[in-house]
């Protein structure tokens, strides 16, 4: 499927329609006109650009229309990069600077799931470890402890 072939379905997707000559119309072209610019995988940017302009009413996201990618999942990509950032300027263990992450990228996103969750898993591993590296106590070396004192008696 060709660049221009994903931007249409897209369109379209937006625009609640499922024909070329719908998108056409709607983008102010004729239908050949349309398929012309699809044989050169030439999208018509400019007039979708247009069209969102004109019409408001629409609500089309043009930046997705033209790459996949819509503002809230960049917002969240941005999110999801800062907070790696964080977590890897704070000199954190590979485990810990993940579950750090997770819970400023929930932040970030204002997702209380997320953070939640990151923190619970983090009490979580972080007992797990606590646990296992717990001291034991050794016995003394040498002799058992007396148990009480015994007298000998002389005679």
């Amino acid at each position: 499927m060709s660049d221009f072939e994903r931007a249409l379905l897209r369109l379209k997707e937006r625009l609640g329609v499922s024909s070329d000559k719908a998108v056409a119309e709607l983008l102010g072209m004729g239908e050949k006109a349309l398929n012309a610019r699809k044989r050169r995988d030439s999208f018509p940017a400019e007039k979708v650009k247009v069209l969102a302009a004109d019409r408001p009413d629409l609500n089309l996201d043009v930046r997705y229309v033209l790459t996949g990618i819509t503002e809230a999942l960049d917002n969240n990509l941005n999110a999801l990069r800062e907070a790696t950032r964080l977590a890897v300027a704070l000199g954190l263990s590979r485990r810990e600077g993940g579950f750090v992450r997770d819970v400023v990228y929930g932040a970030l996103i204002t997702n209380s799931s997320i953070v939640k969750d990151g923190i619970e898993k983090y009490l979580i591993e972080r007992s797990a470890a606590q646990t296992q590296q717990a001291p034991t106590k050794r016995p003394a070396r040498g002799r058992p402890p007396a148990r009480g004192k015994s007298k000998k008696k002389s005679g």
